[in-house]
């Protein structure tokens, strides 16, 4: 009853959603991409000698916690073919031409005939649901064909819906998954104490992800430049809540013989030029306009994306966002790995890293304006308590390497294709 009244909801949300696709943005763009990716989907012809594996990620988080598997699956089985749908359209739009995906789409509605579409078209010898986003239809698809299919990555908290009434009575089509591979133990232990019964902690493929980044960095000459010789505060995926606390601390303590590189979540012109006329004041440029070397220059601001990831590899301390906010926090770990000391807001309860961070001695949670000011003041001014804190970042992520051959190798001999 349960299943069919969350197939009732499904369709009534198309229903009542297509008269409002003229005046928002962001759907209009997700009913279009849905379109077109029908037409890929139909135009995809499977080729039986060539393996196909599926991989969902409802953003461009989830993808990348997906591309180690992806890329160590391409090593192992040159013949693989990867399909990768994504649900959230900024996922899409930053990763529609990733080189290792055969296929990117949009995933359509999970109804009957969609889950058909899809399964039809790609015949897939396996499919990877990376993390914690659950459309029911089509895992209940996957179990009625008999495909073998993963929950990677999974996490699992404490009062999930899954766990009571009524979500509890779509549980049978998460417990169905071949595998479910957890990125912590708590998480294992409740997806077995709710019926699931091939569980294994095998961590978080993250950690695989930035070791990776790491290795093979690349220079950023204009990065160089720009830091010379100075410390580097970066803020890495900034919301307004962040960019503010920085500036307050500039305002009261100065530059601080430092140099700070603001790369904002939201990189659009209207967010670019309230960066930029916030740090006025103190010697601000465009990553765009930025010429390498102008010393007058202390605040640059990254109005592309793509390279934080990279540009971590420069900084000495970093400022997350999200945590601040209620969005959410964004990635502390490609930071953590570069050896930078952490600072984030305090509303980290659905990132077990955060928490784990904090214990590590790296991951600092200051509460409001004035508690951030006073721990950028110390991680800035006190050498001994920055490297130290660098170092158990460092130390935190070279210990939890190895989630991606451990699920992979278990996948493999579970598909044997």
């Amino acid at each position: 009853m349960v299943f069919f009244a969350y197939r009732f909801c499904i369709h009534l949300a198309l229903l009542l959603l297509a008269p409002f696709t003229r005046f928002h943005t962001r759907l209009k763009e997700l009913i279009e991409g849905w379109r077109e990716s029908n037409k890929a989907l139909c135009a995809f012809e499977a080729d039986p000698s060539r393996p196909l594996w599926w991989f969902h990620c409802a953003s461009l988080g989830e993808f990348e916690q997906a591309v180690p598997v992806m890329e160590a699956l391409r090593a192992e089985v040159p013949a693989v073919r990867i399909a990768v749908s994504f649900f959230s359209p900024s996922g899409f739009r930053a990763r529609k031409h990733s080189p290792l995906a055969d296929l990117v789409f949009y995933l359509p509605p999970d109804t009957a005939a969609n889950n058909r579409l899809v399964l039809d078209q790609l015949k897939p010898a396996a499919v990877v649901w990376v993390k914690y986003e659950f459309w029911f239809g089509y895992l209940r698809a996957f179990r009625k064909q008999q495909i073998p299919s993963f929950l990677l990555a999974a996490t699992f908290r404490n009062g999930h819906f899954l766990s009571k009434f009524p979500g509890k009575a779509l549980f049978p089509e998460v417990a169905a998954f071949s595998h479910i591979f957890t990125q912590d133990e708590p998480s294992a232990v409740r997806f077995m104490a709710c019926g699931a019964p091939r569980v294994c902690c095998t961590g978080d493929t993250r950690f695989d992800r930035v070791a990776a980044t790491r290795l093979k960095v690349e220079r950023i000459p204009a990065a160089e430049a720009f830091r010379q010789e100075e410390l580097l505060v970066i803020a890495g995926s900034s919301w307004p809540e962040e960019e503010a606390l920085i500036a307050a601390f500039i305002k009261e303590h100065g530059l601080c013989g430092a140099k700070w590189l603001i790369v904002p979540h939201k990189v659009d012109a209207s967010h670019v030029d309230e960066i930029c006329t916030r740090f006025a004041l103190w010697g601000v440029a465009r990553w765009s306009e930025y010429t390498p070397g102008d010393p007058g220059i202390h605040v640059l601001v990254v109005d592309s994306i793509g390279l934080l990831a990279s540009l971590y590899q420069y900084g000495h301390v970093a400022v997350i966002g999200g945590a601040y906010g209620n969005t959410g926090l964004h990635n502390i770990l490609e930071a953590a790995a570069f050896g930078m000391p952490i600072i984030c807001g305090p509303h980290t309860g659905k990132f077990w890293e955060a928490a784990a961070g904090r214990e590590a001695g790296f991951v600092f949670q200051p509460a409001n304006e004035s508690a951030f000011i006073q721990t950028l003041q110390q991680l800035i001014s006190q050498e001994d308590v920055r490297r130290k804190s660098g170092e158990a970042a460092a130390l935190f992520c070279e210990q939890r390497r190895g989630a991606t051959a451990r699920a992979l190798e278990m996948m493999r001999a579970t598909v044997k294709a």
